[in-house]
């Protein structure tokens, strides 16, 4: 195997890494904007009910205009973060495709490789026993 194959699959391999890191980011960034919207849909609902029990309507309306606010940013937010996932899911399976693609080129040169030192140890073991037939013959 060449070392110039060599250098181009690991870094290749060293590329996959980096993406499966980033997409593992992403995923946890993600999950981290969904339990937020979560817990802002549970403090929207204590608010409602303590609104309600307490008689301080008036107060609620400033706040629900506040979460309506961080519920679009947080929507925004997470779209965002999806339409990243799917990008980088996509450039991981294209590292890893371009990564199997020199693994096999590798595969192949090995055992063209291992095919031609199969031949010369054949011809070898063929010229050995051609001079014993021969040796043999003439003795």
């Amino acid at each position: 195997m060449s070392r110039r194959l060599a250098g181009l699959i690991r870094l290749q391999r060293w590329k996959v890494d980096e993406k499966r890191r980033a997409l593992a980011d992403l995923q946890a960034l993600h999950a981290e904007l969904s339990a937020k919207a979560e817990a802002l849909e549970a403090e929207v609902a204590a608010e409602q009910g303590s609104a309600a029990a307490n008689g301080t309507g008036f107060a609620y309306r400033a706040y629900a205009e506040r979460v309506i606010q961080r519920r679009e940013t947080l929507a925004e937010s997470i779209a965002e973060v999806a339409q990243a996932l799917l990008r980088a899911q996509g450039e991981l399976s294209e590292a890893y495709q371009e990564a199997k693609r020199y693994e096999m080129a590798r595969d192949r040169a090995q055992r063209r490789q291992a095919a031609e030192a199969a031949r010369r140890a054949q011809l070898d073991l063929d010229e050995i026993g051609l001079n014993i037939y021969r040796r043999g013959k003439a003795g």
